[in-house]
């Protein structure tokens, strides 16, 4: 019916998400512009606001009509990716959305990483108790800590609060103890 032209030329579309008459679009090359998008006439969409930050969101998910919760991966200045991060942006000002809260899941370990931000069934969210479930693999060689599981948090307009972890290193072929010769 209608189609935005011209959007951020250069980079390549990350994540969109539509909810009604409002739409999201995550683009990166080098900074990672959250543009928000008028649907309320189909024929004519148009880009109303945009947020550059140095990282990207791959992943959009709706908290509430006035709150996004991305994951995606945090980036330098120079647009080299250094792992997994998730965000928080308040949208109730369509035209300036800002974010609100950063959980940056690679200084648990570099280049941490979550299937949830290649896939949106990986992505699991429960709005009644703002439970986020996501699976996580890092490797901190210099802590001699490395982890593979699953990562619960808390996570609403509020913030983000780490509530867990279930490891699946005992899933691991190199994790079990190797029978005797």
């Amino acid at each position: 019916m209608g189609a935005i032209r011209g959007l951020a030329r250069g980079e390549r579309i990350y994540a969109a998400r539509m909810f009604g008459d409002k739409g999201y679009i995550v683009t990166f090359r080098q900074t990672d512009p959250l543009f928000t998008v008028d649907l309320s006439n189909p024929h004519e969409p148009r880009v109303v606001g945009e947020l550059k930050v140095n990282r990207f969101s791959s992943y959009i998910h709706p908290l509430d009509r006035d709150h996004l919760l991305t994951i995606g991966q945090e980036a330098d200045d120079r647009g080299r990716r250094l792992g997994a991060h998730l965000q928080i942006f308040d949208v109730r000002d369509f035209k300036h959305p800002r974010r609100t809260h950063h959980y940056q899941l690679h200084q648990l370990g570099p280049y941490a990483q979550s299937a949830a931000q290649q896939s949106h069934r990986a992505f699991t969210y429960d709005p009644r108790t703002r439970v986020l479930a996501i699976p996580l693999v890092y490797n901190n060689h210099a802590k001699r800590d490395a982890f593979n599981g699953l990562l619960l948090l808390r996570a609403g307009a509020q913030g983000f609060e780490e509530l867990g972890r279930v490891s699946h290193a005992s899933l691991w072929p190199q994790a079990r103890p190797r029978a005797p010769r």
